[in-house]
């Protein structure tokens, strides 16, 4: 488990997110785009920070059966992401493709 931690600008790799479960993170201008993120879990993590407007790139995940708790994912960018399953619960999600 991955726990209050601040990530900017920062490319994941597959075995850094595979299965894994993050709490309360900060994810700045940041890159998962074609992960595989079946089965991560974001609990109360932030992919968006309103002073800088800086959102994340998650276009061409699986996402199928991930699950987002009370996360901001304003303006995230999901296209062409494999969503059956998701669960997006009590999420800010204004402007996310």
């Amino acid at each position: 488990m991955v726990k209050g931690k601040t990530f900017q600008g920062h490319r994941f790799e597959a075995d850094e997110v595979e299965g894994e479960q993050f709490e309360h993170c900060l994810f700045l201008g940041c890159n998962f785009s074609w992960l595989d993120l079946r089965e991560c879990r974001f609990v109360e993590c932030r992919f968006y920070d309103r002073e800088t407007e800086q959102h994340c790139l998650l276009q061409g995940c699986d996402l199928r059966e991930a699950s987002f708790l009370r996360c901001d994912l304003t303006l995230a960018d999901c296209s062409r992401s494999q969503c059956l399953g998701l669960e997006m619960r009590d999420c800010q999600a204004v402007g996310i493709n």
